[in-house]
């Protein structure tokens, strides 16, 4: 069996096992549009991953793919988005356009054409939701959560991502924060917690800690997007570390390569921890 690891995917980097041979240098795709905003895409090769080799930041930036051609369509016209260095990302070089905005209701078909390879996904923006409360939890032994309300419809999935302000470059998956609309109560009550940042060197901190800012991205997505992430989460309970091998594969939507293509009809909340 031999192992591959995948980048980026939003710098949370999952491994991908599997029974079948897949050579090194597999195409893999981060990328996402949101309402009111332009589409990303982070492109990198995979690397087979062995016994005796740990994988580190530098490993993964040396992956980035920077010459491919990126497309997104609308069904409508076709946009080319131009390579450029992000250190607002990592790996810090995406693929944007300001030409084109998400928008609730429309479809976007994204193609990436690279080194006689070519991977395409398709995704729609849902209607976008709002949260009915928000606010700082206290929890014993020290730190906050955040304790927030909203009621799901049916047929509609949903996602929670978190950023400390002025200490985490992107918006991380809030731990256990995924939502199934056919499945929930007609209220929920979602903890939120921070999610990992494996860019980071500093130790992991679960709880928000007093005097910081904290941004929650509210969204509404479909279900393969919420299959994917419900199996990265699945895969890190499982090992607690997102380089770790994982005995089933994590699901893509991208035909021709991994990763994910996603929309986001997101919400944003801020608040600061008291």
């Amino acid at each position: 069996m031999r192992k591959h690891l995948l980048l980026p995917l939003a710098a949370l980097v999952f491994c991908h096992c599997s029974k079948e041979t897949v050579p090194e240098g597999n195409l893999v795709v981060d990328g996402w549009i949101e309402n009111g905003r332009p589409p990303v895409v982070m492109l990198t090769r995979s690397i087979v991953v062995g016994k005796q080799k740990q994988w580190d930041m530098e490993d993964m930036a040396s992956r980035v793919i920077t010459d491919a051609r990126v497309t997104v369509s609308d069904g409508e016209k076709e946009y080319v988005l131009t390579g450029m260095p992000s250190e607002e990302h990592f790996p810090p070089f995406v693929y944007s356009t300001t030409g084109l905005l998400g928008e609730p209701g429309k479809s976007y078909t994204l193609t990436v054409r690279s080194w006689e390879r070519e991977a395409t996904a398709r995704v729609a923006l849902p209607r976008t939701a709002e949260m009915d409360r928000l606010e700082p939890l206290p929890m014993e032994g020290g730190g906050y959560a955040i304790r927030c309300r909203f009621k799901p419809l049916k047929g509609q999935y949903y996602g929670f991502f978190t950023r400390r302000e002025g200490k985490e470059l992107m918006f991380l998956p809030a731990f256990m924060s995924l939502v199934n609309g056919d499945t929930a109560a007609p209220e929920m009550e979602m903890i939120l917690t921070s999610g990992v940042d494996i860019t980071s060197s500093s130790r992991h901190k679960m709880y928000f800690e007093s005097g910081e800012t904290v941004s929650v991205r509210f969204c509404t997505i479909e279900r393969e997007v919420y299959e994917f992430w419900k199996g990265y989460e699945d895969a890190w309970l499982f090992t607690h570390n997102p380089f770790f091998p994982v005995s089933s594969d994590v699901p893509s939507n991208i035909r021709g390569g991994y990763g994910l293509w996603a929309g986001y009809s997101s919400t944003y909340y801020q608040l600061t921890i008291p």
